[in-house]
């Protein structure tokens, strides 16, 4: 079972409560059950900097967003280490993801393929929002 929350002491209560639950399943029940914390995550904020980097190019390319919050085990999550890091999510239909009825429009991915690209121009013109415009692209609007 994988318990994820951005708040260390939800967590932590949520460990316990699963924990008391099993312990008292197995108790009523007569079953043996063995509980095993294989892997236990801190919860770690992206780069704020990159963040506000991020969402300012997006507001300048008019691009909408909202900002998660999320504990997932991307590669993103170990550069934090190494270099300042984020995501850029894009929609899938019913919020459902990493499931084989995960399903996200082609419309979404080329937007966010497009929220990448001002993402990454950014970045490369260090942070300049006006520098990082992206050339139009016959691809992303359909022309293709």
């Amino acid at each position: 079972m994988d318990l994820r929350s951005g708040d260390e002491a939800a967590l932590d209560a949520m460990t316990a409560g699963l924990d008391e639950a099993l312990d008292d399943a197995a108790e009523q029940t007569g079953c043996t059950v063995g509980i095993e914390h294989s892997e236990i995550r801190a919860a770690l904020p992206f780069d704020a900097g990159a963040i506000a980097r991020i969402e300012a190019v997006l507001d300048n390319a008019k691009i909408p967003q909202m900002r998660l919050h999320t504990i997932a085990g991307h590669d993103a999550v170990q550069l934090q280490s190494v270099c300042p890091a984020s995501l850029i999510f894009v929609p899938s239909k019913g919020g459902i993801s990493h499931a084989p009825e995960e399903f996200t429009s082609d419309a979404d991915m080329i937007a966010g393929l497009d929220a990448m690209m001002h993402a990454l121009l950014a970045l490369l013109a260090d942070g300049d929002v006006e520098k990082a415009a992206v050339p139009e692209c016959s691809a992303l609007k359909g022309n293709s």
